[in-house]
C-alpha cells in the first residue's frame, strides 16, 4: 500500500476498509518516508482517525503511518518536519477530550499511545525538546487535571510531562509558568489527599521543576498560597516546603509528602528495613534509606528504587523506577511479626505480570512503622478479603512505642554524657604540636 490509496479515502467506511487490512497484515505500507507528501496525508486523515477510533474501539492507518515513523533514525529532517507531526498529535489530544471521552469508555488506550508519540519525538532532534513543551504541555496539564483520568492515568500523564520538561530549557518554562498557574493550583490540589505516593511524587517533582527560580524563599511563600491552603496542607507539610532549599529533592519531597500523608487514612509510608523477594534480599537491615508506601488510591505496595536496587533486581532504568505490587496481582496478604519487625508477607498471582518483573511471587517487607494501626487498616481497606492479620495489634503498638521512649531516653543520656566528657576536655591542658 502507498500513500496515493489513502490520499483516495473519502469516508470512515473506505478509512476502516483499508485499516482493517493493515490490521490482518495482508498489506503493508510501502516505505514510510518523513516529507511533506506524508505530513498532508497525516492532516487529511487526522479527523478520519479520530471517528474511526469512536466507532470501533481501534486505531486507524493514520496511527500506524506515526508509528512507523517513530521507529525512523534522528535526522535533520525531523528538525523540519517534526512540528507538524507534534500540531497533529495535539490535535488528537483536543479531540480525546471534546469527543473520545465523552463517548468511548476506551479512550484511554488512544491517550496512552499519544503519550508513547509524545516521549519517542522528542529525541528526534535537539532542537524539539523546547518545542514539545511550548506545545503539549499544557494539553498534558489539562488532561492531568481533567475529572475523568483516574490516578493512575493521572500519574501516567504526568510523568510524561515530566520527562519531557528535563530536558526542556528554564528559560521556557519561566516564560510559560504563568500561563499554566491555574493547572499547578488543580494538580496541587489533586496531590492532597489522590492517596497514591508516586503521583504525588511525580506531581510535586512537576509543581517544583515550573517553580523558578525555587531557591529564592519568597517564590516559594508565593507559591504556598496558591497551592498549600491550609484546608488542604498540615501545617508540617507547608514549613518544610518553605524552609528547604530544594537541592536534594528526593529527601526534601520524601519529608514534605510524609508530613502531609501523615495525618490521612489514605496513605501509610515506612522504613522498609529488609525486602526479599524469593531468595534474594533485595534490602538488608543495614539500609535506613528505603521506604515503603500503601497507597489507598492506586490500590498498590510501592517501593521507588534507586540504581543501585535496581542492578540488584537486573532491571533497566527505562523500564520502570519503582517496584509496584497491585491488589488484583495478588494472591494474599499476611500481617507478621518476624525477627522482631512488623512484615507484610504477600504472594503474588503472576510476578511476570508487574512492571518490574520479578523472579519470585513470594514477597517479605520488613518494616519499621510507627503506627501500625494506620497500616492494619490501610492494608485491611486496600486487600479485604485476601488480608490477614497474625499479630496482636494493641500489644505490638505498646512494645513499638515503649521502644521508642526506651530509645529517647538513651539518646538523652548519651547527649548528657557526651557533653560531660566535652567538659573535662576543654578543662585538660592543650597539647602542644611540635
Amino acid at each position: 500500500m502507498n500513500m496515493k490509496e489513502l490520499n483516495n479515502v473519502k469516508n470512515v467506511h473506505s478509512y476502516g476498509l483499508i485499516s482493517e487490512e493493515l490490521r490482518s497484515r495482508f498489506r503493508k505500507f510501502s516505505k514510510i518516508q518523513l516529507n511533506m507528501s506524508t505530513i498532508l496525508s497525516l492532516k487529511k486523515l487526522r479527523t478520519l482517525e479520530v471517528e474511526y477510533f469512536n466507532n470501533y474501539n481501534e486505531n486507524g492507518a493514520a496511527v500506524k503511518i506515526v508509528e512507523e515513523l517513530m521507529l525512523l533514525p534522528a535526522s535533520k529532517t525531523w528538525a523540519v518536519l517534526a512540528n507538524e507531526i507534534i500540531n497533529i498529535i495535539k490535535f488528537w489530544i483536543m479531540k480525546l477530550k471534546t469527543h473520545i471521552i465523552v463517548r468511548n469508555n476506551n479512550w484511554w488506550s488512544f491517550l496512552e499511545m499519544l503519550l508513547g508519540f509524545i516521549k519517542a519525538i522528542r529525541s528526534k532532534h535537539t532542537s524539539l525538546k523546547n518545542i514539545v513543551v511550548e506545545e503539549l504541555a499544557e494539553c498534558l496539564l489539562d488532561l492531568a487535571t481533567h475529572s475523568t483520568p483516574n490516578i493512575i492515568q493521572k500519574h501516567k500523564i504526568i510523568l510524561c510531562l515530566n520527562i519531557c520538561c528535563m530536558t526542556c530549557s528554564r528559560e521556557i518554562r519561566g516564560k510559560l509558568r504563568t500561563r499554566f498557574d491555574q493547572y499547578f493550583t488543580k494538580l496541587a490540589a489533586i496531590m492532597a489527599s489522590c492517596g497514591d505516593f508516586r503521583a504525588q511524587y511525580s506531581m510535586l517533582e512537576t509543581l517544583m521543576r515550573w517553580l523558578i527560580p525555587r531557591e529564592e524563599v519568597a517564590v516559594r511563600k508565593e507559591a504556598a498560597v496558591k497551592w498549600f491552603p491550609s484546608t488542604l496542607y498540615n501545617k508540617n507539610a507547608v514549613d518544610i516546603f518553605l524552609e528547604r532549599h530544594w537541592v536534594n529533592f528526593i529527601k526534601d519531597a520524601r519529608d514534605f509528602l510524609n508530613a502531609q500523608n501523615e495525618q490521612s487514612d489514605m496513605i501509610t509510608s515506612a522504613h522498609c528495613k529488609k525486602l526479599t523477594i524469593g531468595d534474594l534480599v533485595v534490602v538488608s537491615g543495614k539500609d535506613n534509606t528505603r521506604w515503603i508506601d500503601v497507597n489507598t488510591g492506586g490500590k498498590c505496595i510501592s517501593m521507588m528504587l534507586d540504581i543501585k536496587l535496581l542492578d540488584v533486581l537486573q532491571a533497566s532504568t527505562n523500564l520502570c523506577d519503582t517496584l509496584v505490587i497491585p491488589e488484583d496481582n495478588v494472591n494474599s496478604v499476611q500481617l507478621l511479626m518476624e525477627s522482631s519487625y512488623v512484615k507484610i508477607e504477600l504472594i503474588i498471582i503472576d510476578p511476570n505480570n508487574l512492571e518490574l518483573r520479578l523472579k519470585s511471587g513470594q514477597v517479605g517487607i520488613y518494616v519499621d512503622v510507627q503506627n501500625l494501626g494506620k497500616l492494619d487498616s490501610v492494608l485491611k481497606k486496600i486487600f479485604q478479603d485476601k488480608y490477614k492479620v497474625l499479630l496482636d495489634i494493641e500489644k505490638e503498638q505498646q512494645s513499638i512505642e515503649d521502644r521508642r521512649k526506651s530509645s529517647i531516653v538513651n539518646i538523652t543520656v548519651q547527649s548528657t554524657v557526651a557533653l560531660t566528657l566535652n567538659h573535662s576536655l576543654l578543662c585538660l591542658p592543650r597539647l602542644r604540636l611540635r
